[in-house]
């Protein structure tokens, strides 16, 4: 079955590395955003609130903005943190710390998500391109001057193997 995949893959023409890089490329950035989220921006929300709350419910506002300051790097301990340090303002002001606390860790979380919508969008492109590529070979086999017409139906068809097989690996990236 390995076998038969590199034989697909190799049918497919120069294009099919170039998907492939692309591929490499998007995978290395979901598994660092994965990374990311996973072990350096997580936390377990319920239980961060429920302390906060705890203190909130007592009356130590102190030791609840301590709680969500404990976690520096965390951002939803920074945003809520945002939201204890400004309670004794007006619902609005506490909204606002909250929001704009927000707008500063959000960069930071959806950091390098836009590649992977971009680097979707050229593998299909180098997926149509090989698929281009592909039918220009087939067409100039079916109209070429060749002698065997096995020859040219055997170049018409790998021609258009390429051009399948390249959509269709486009496609799967």
């Amino acid at each position: 079955m390995i076998e038969q995949l590199i034989n697909r893959f190799n049918q497919g023409g120069i294009f099919m590395w170039f998907i492939l890089a692309v591929s490499l490329v998007a995978t290395f950035f979901s598994i660092e955003r994965y990374l990311t989220l996973k072990f350096r921006y997580s936390i377990n929300g319920k239980q961060l609130f429920g302390e906060v709350k705890k203190f909130i419910l007592a009356n130590d506002w102190t030791r609840a903005l301590e709680t969500c300051r404990q976690y520096s790097t965390i951002p939803l301990a920074q945003i809520l943190g945002a939201g204890v340090a400004n309670a004794d303002r007006s619902i609005g002001e506490v909204e606002t710390a909250m929001e704009s606390e927000a707008l500063f860790y959000t960069p930071k979380i959806t950091d390098k998500i836009n590649y992977l919508s971009v680097l979707a969008n050229v593998s299909t492109l180098l997926g149509l391109l090989g698929t281009i590529s592909g039918l220009i070979a087939a067409f100039s086999a079916a109209g070429g001057d060749s002698a065997l017409a096995a020859t040219r139906e055997e170049a018409l068809a790998g021609g258009i193997g390429v051009a399948m097989t390249t959509t269709a690996f486009g496609l799967i990236v």
